[in-house]
């Protein structure tokens, strides 16, 4: 089975619109009433089997790549 890496970047996008992105894709850890309630909101890779080699390269398996 083959990989893809994906590089990606996020220099000329502002603050708001790369914590989107970054957690549409890796998902967070949602916290309410005052941190005494922890969710963990899942993300595009949160069910596919990835590697992070930089802060910007994904390295995952071709037949994952569409779901990226």
């Amino acid at each position: 089975m083959g990989k893809v890496l994906i590089l990606y970047d996020l220099n000329d996008k502002n603050s708001q619109k790369k914590t989107r992105i970054l957690r549409s894709l890796y998902g967070f850890k949602d916290k309410s009433c005052h941190g005494r309630y922890e969710y963990q909101r899942r993300g595009r890779l949160s069910k596919i089997p990835y590697k992070r080699s930089t802060k910007t390269a994904l390295l995952v398996k071709t037949r994952d790549y569409p779901k990226v």
